[in-house]
């Protein structure tokens, strides 16, 4: 049989359900998406940093090259140093990255490195400048425009990565927000859906018992039962109303025919009565009449008594007249 308990149970464990599949879905989602913009941010976007540092350098280490065999400044040559260092540090960093291009680029960068020094600072430091200015136009420049070129061409490419996977994060994430609204608005209609059945399935039989037992409050028990094809407590409800209505009727049925065989029996223990008191009447009557031939009959038997007497006197002086006689 199944209660009431289970059918709303059984209700609120889909929503339950639904519920917990969309905070499912978009847990993992977020997390996909966590672990995306993770990479780009942990990987992607370092290495475009460091290929941005990489042409910034070259760009700084030209243009200090240039105006050291220019100017002759040495401070040009000292802070060349520094951006040496600056060079090795990128370097290193690039190194560490692993990435399958940077290999070469790295020993692009150092040969060059190595003919600014050869072409240009050996030269100017033995005193031809001309030699180291020919150089640096010819050679250094030339290849530092190549270099920059191929340094902008993969940072360019991991650019177009980092935009590919910017736009793959905000694409899975309108996918996940369609999905979510979906899921949602799947829960939200079949909850509505699950309530607006629960609610009736359990709602219009107690609305009808309810009606039930105020029309059998008021007498009316002549209505016909309710139907019902629930077997939980609401089927038990109206199945029980049910026989209380039948039951009642019944009754009042044998109370019906109770109060008719008493009214028939009371009539017919008016009409003995009746009989009876015309009995006592008549009984009265006689006994009236008994009652005045009684006094007639005992004021019959004084005079009847009285003549005896008289009677008796009379004998008794006829005797004593006789024995007069006799004597």
């Amino acid at each position: 049989m199944k209660k009431i308990r289970t059918r709303l149970f059984a209700s609120f464990f889909t929503i339950i359900i639904l519920c917990i599949g969309l905070a499912t879905y978009n847990y993992f989602a977020v997390s996909n998406m966590n672990q995306k913009t993770d990479g780009v941010v942990s990987e992607e976007l370092p290495v475009l940093q460091e290929y941005n540092n990489l042409k910034y350098n070259i760009a700084q280490s030209i243009g200090l090259a240039r105006g050291y065999v220019l100017y002759g400044e040495t401070s040009y040559r000292n802070d060349y140093d520094v951006y040496s260092v600056e060079f090795d540090l990128t370097d290193r960093k690039l190194s560490a990255m692993k990435i399958e291009e940077v290999g070469d680029l790295l020993q692009e960068t150092k040969k060059w490195r190595d003919m600014i020094n050869e072409y240009v600072f050996i030269p100017y430091g033995s005193g031809d400048t001309e030699l180291a200015k020919h150089n640096l136009q010819t050679h250094v420049q030339p290849a530092a425009r190549s270099l920059m070129d191929d340094v902008r061409k993969l940072s360019n490419d991991r650019e177009r990565q980092i935009a590919g996977a910017g736009k793959d994060v905000v694409k899975y994430g309108e996918v996940t927000n369609l999905v979510g609204l979906a899921v949602a608005a799947i829960a939200i209609i079949l909850g509505t859906i699950i309530s607006i059945y629960t609610s009736e399935v359990i709602a219009r039989p107690v609305k009808n018992v309810a009606s039930r037992m105020r029309a059998i409050s008021n007498g009316e028990l002549q209505a016909d039962p309710i139907k019902s094809k629930l077997k939980d407590e609401i089927g038990q409800l109206v199945t029980a109303v049910n026989g209380m209505n039948e039951n009642l009727r019944g009754m009042v049925k044998q109370m019906a025919g109770v109060s008719d065989n008493v009214t028939s029996q009371s009539e017919e223990l008016t009409q003995y009565a009746d009989e009876v008191m015309a009995g006592s009447q008549q009984i009265a009557v006689t006994m009236e009449e008994l009652s005045r031939g009684a006094e007639d009959q005992a004021t019959s038997s004084t005079i009847l008594i009285e003549k005896m007497s008289n009677f008796s006197q009379e004998i008794m002086q006829v005797a004593v007249k006789g024995d007069d006689i006799k004597n």
